[in-house]
């Protein structure tokens, strides 16, 4: 049961890690977007490039804007995408190390089990009556080995 449990876990932990980095990959693509989008409004507004008809639109909503405010400043847009793909990236590094500690109790669990059913004489004996065998230590299935090297930010 408690080898059944420490695989469980890493499992759990693997499962967490791909949803993790699919809502990052997803999280960059719409900071991207968010990014270009905005920074070309700015440099559009900077540049002066209207026609006529936007070109007064922007004066008058310059006009109303100048009559409120007393101080000018230029300051960009704060765009907080970039502190959820940093906050979803900690969260991978923390997973990653959580899946490396479940992995490594699996196995020491796994170790314990297999020395033993070696145990000579009282372990080995109920152990082949019982028909228990050695464990194999963890190692992730090949599907699991692919999607985690595959790329998710493409």
């Amino acid at each position: 049961q408690k080898i059944q449990h420490h695989a469980s876990t890493v499992d759990n932990y693997l499962v967490n890690r791909v949803n993790i980095l699919q809502n990052t990959a997803s999280l960059l693509q719409k900071s991207i977007k968010l990014d270009q989008e905005t920074f070309a409004e700015i440099a559009k507004y900077r540049s002066g490039n209207f026609s006529d008809a936007e070109r007064n639109e922007v004066v008058s909503k310059l006009d109303n804007a100048e009559r409120n405010i007393n101080v000018a400043l230029e300051s960009y847009p704060e765009l907080r995408a970039h502190q959820d793909i940093q906050s979803a990236m900690q969260q991978n590094n923390y997973t990653q190390r959580e899946i490396t500690a479940a992995r490594e109790s699996y196995n020491d669990a796994v170790l314990e089990w297999n020395s033993l059913v070696y145990q000579w004489p009282t372990y080995r004996i109920v152990a082949a009556k019982a028909g228990y065998t050695t464990r194999i230590p963890f190692s992730t299935s090949k599907a699991m080995k692919e999607k985690a090297e595959s790329d998710f930010f493409a």
